[in-house]
């Protein structure tokens, strides 16, 4: 969350006419699986590990709309071009996707 804070940040102090090129890699839907918080109502067969899975990829979208957010309030979201790109999913001979497979 400390870099999404930062993120925001820069956001809001940028001068709103001035490029910007920034950078966000989120490290949160990897590793050790810990989240801030982990919802409570999921779905019987999923286990604790896809809870917090789902937690840390719902801090990742909570952070992109509070990017998208700040550029609006900013009137910078019309000139800006956001990508966002992914590269998970269950790694070979690790757990599966489950109900979120295909």
């Amino acid at each position: 969350e400390l870099f999404s804070e930062a993120a925001v940040d820069i956001l809001e102090s940028h001068p709103t006419q001035v490029p910007l090129f920034l950078y966000l890699a989120f490290r949160g839907a990897h590793g050790s699986y810990q989240a801030p918080w982990v919802p409570q109502e999921m779905p019987d067969p999923w286990c604790e590990v896809n809870k917090n899975r789902t937690a840390m990829i719902q801090v990742i979208d909570q952070t992109l709309l509070k990017i998208a957010t700040t550029l609006k309030d900013r009137a910078m979201w019309e000139h800006t071009l956001l990508i966002w790109t992914s590269d998970n999913g269950a790694p070979l001979g690790g757990p599966e996707n489950g109900p979120c497979d295909g």
